[in-house]
């Protein structure tokens, strides 16, 4: 690539995307483009790509980290694992998703290292921490940084139209074009993430409107652009790392190549993490394959492994007081049914005009089926999505299961029924709701981090077991493991009724506020059980027949007896 005397490159690159030559190109040509080409094209392809998704990735980096040098080093990596793991892209047409998931996944490393950075030095200087000099990754989460984690949690479905919608800017149409989706897809997705997404917040502890879902989405887009020489020099050195030269590394600075490597080695180990899960299930087949044919032919059954623990829990139940969502697209005109229903006591959520519906103890799938068939009473086949026109054949109709329809949702989203405890020296203690796809560090993450005193080295998990006969089971957890090395083994898949307890760490120093609220408690306990003892002493006086005391004579003889 050509770079002229002043040291400004890529002048050609951002000529040719302004004049349209590749700026009209979905996201998956030209990332193909990037990886099977060489020379100025491919060079073009990927400037073309940072000047696209450059100010969304800013934006996330912005938000997860106060400091703007460290933001721009998490910007520089998240483009740099681009290169890296350019070929692993499955969707490539919403690589703003991806590019979304990996900038958080950065950022967040960026932010823990910090954290340790800074514990570290307080420990050396010796000195109590103020509440300010060492912050939990639970402090200071403000609307915005909620909305980034939770929407990096969507499935892709939901967060890809919402990050092109309302992080970059496109429209519904421009949106439906890059993801080769119909408009009415687009638009049902966006309506639905929005509705998850708020769900998700609510759980966080954040109740805000749709409307302040999206206002607050695209108010991020007024945080200004990437400045020239930050895009200049990461699309440089991308283009350097690309090309095999990795002294181009040297081009940003050592903690963006840092970041780069830590994120790196956290997707191999999630990689490797499903190619063992995967390898889990088909042997989880082979075993029961086997111990079907061994009953067959008369042999004892093989009792279960313990690697059986480990599978997918069944699909979520639904009991009071949980929030379903219940939406029919083709109800009648005067009486819609959409919007979320509250699971009464009594099992039933109410539906209006159509009645009662019992869906305690269904699953949503279930509950839909259940809901298509009380619902025949009112509206046709057609409006329930059972019929629907056949492809094969012009004119005629073909039948689809309740489950299958495509005019009628429901789902969950607000999970109240099920929860799990997480409980000692984090930032908020408590009882959370619980889907069945939590892990240990998303506990602790929605308890919002743990407190400066907390012990990294004692941290349990105690899990009840069903019926309450045996003892329960205790399971110690590996932090630093799980954080710093991105080891998934301790990283427990959470279940209702656990308990995940954070201990203080014992070689720690209480913080002089930590003092102060001790000592008042103290007193004010002392005070308590003082006049709580001088009542009891009036109460026997009077079993026996004395006067009491008047408190000015409390501190004389008291005689005695009658």
């Amino acid at each position: 690539m050509a770079t002229d005397q002043g040291g400004n490159i890529l002048r050609p690159l951002h000529t040719l995307f302004r004049l349209g030559a590749i700026g009209q190109l979905t996201d998956g040509q030209l990332l193909t483009r990037f990886m099977e080409r060489g020379g100025e094209a491919a060079d073009a392809a990927f400037a073309a790509l940072v000047e696209r998704h450059g100010p969304m990735v800013l934006r996330v980096c912005r938000r997860v980290l106060d400091n703007p040098h460290d933001a721009q080093d998490a910007f520089q990596a998240t483009f740099l694992v681009l290169v890296r793991r350019s070929s692993a892209v499955c969707r490539r047409d919403s690589l703003g998703s991806w590019l979304h998931g990996v900038a958080l996944r950065v950022a967040g490393n960026a932010r823990r290292r910090d954290l340790r950075r800074r514990r570290h030095e307080r420990l050396n200087a010796e000195r109590v921490p103020g509440a300010d000099d060492c912050p939990d990754l639970g402090g200071k989460l403000d609307l915005e940084r909620l909305l980034h984690e939770e929407l990096g949690r969507l499935p892709d479905r939901y967060r890809a139209p919402m990050v092109l919608c309302y992080l970059e800017g496109r429209s519904c149409e421009e949106v439906a074009h890059r993801l080769n989706w119909p408009l009415g897809t687009v638009k049902s997705r966006l309506a639905r993430g929005r509705e998850r997404l708020r769900g998700r917040l609510v759980r966080r502890g954040v109740v805000p409107t749709v409307g302040t879902v999206v206002a607050t989405l695209v108010a991020e887009r007024a945080m200004g652009a990437i400045p020239v020489a930050l895009e200049e020099g990461t699309i440089r050195a991308a283009i350097g790392l690309a090309a095999g030269r990795g002294a181009t590394v040297k081009l940003v600075s050592l903690a963006a190549a840092e970041l780069m490597e830590g994120a790196l080695r956290t997707m191999t180990v999630s990689s490797r993490k499903a190619i063992a899960m995967g390898l889990l299930a088909l042997g989880i087949a082979v075993v029961s394959t086997g111990s079907l044919m061994q009953r067959a032919v008369g042999d004892a059954p093989t009792p279960p492994s313990r690697e059986l623990e480990m599978t997918p829990l069944p699909s979520y139940v639904v009991e009071p007081p949980d929030l379903i969502r219940v939406d029919v697209h083709e109800a009648l005109p005067s009486q819609p049914i959409q919007g979320e229903r509250l699971v009464r006591p009594d099992g039933k959520i109410s539906l209006g005009y159509y009645g009662e519906l019992y869906v305690a103890g269904l699953t949503p799938r279930e509950i839909k089926e259940k809901l298509i068939l009380h619902l025949r009473t009112f509206l046709t086949e057609e409006q329930l999505g059972l019929s629907v026109p056949d492809s094969t054949q012009s004119g005629r109709s073909r039948l689809v299961a309740a489950a299958d329809s495509t005019r009628v949702s429901v789902e969950v989203t607000a999970y109240n029924s099920k929860v799990y405890y997480v409980q000692g020296d984090v930032a908020s203690p408590g009882r959370i709701p619980i889907t069945g796809r939590e892990t240990v560090l998303d506990g602790l993450s929605y308890a919002g981090g743990l407190s400066s005193p907390a012990a990294e080295s004692h941290i349990r998990l105690v899990r009840p077991v069903p019926g309450g006969r045996a003892p329960e089971k205790l399971l110690k957890v590996d932090y630093q493991a799980i954080v710093e090395k991105g080891d998934p083994t301790t990283n427990y898949q959470l279940r209702p009724g656990d308990r995940l307890i954070v201990s203080r760490d014992p070689k720690s120093k209480p913080t002089q506020e930590q003092e102060a609220k001790e000592q008042a408690t103290n007193i004010a306990i002392e005070r308590r059980l003082t006049a709580v003892e001088r009542r009891l002493d009036r109460v026997i006086e009077l079993l026996e027949g004395r006067k009491a005391p008047s408190p000015a004579n409390e501190s004389e003889p008291k005689p005695e007896g009658l």
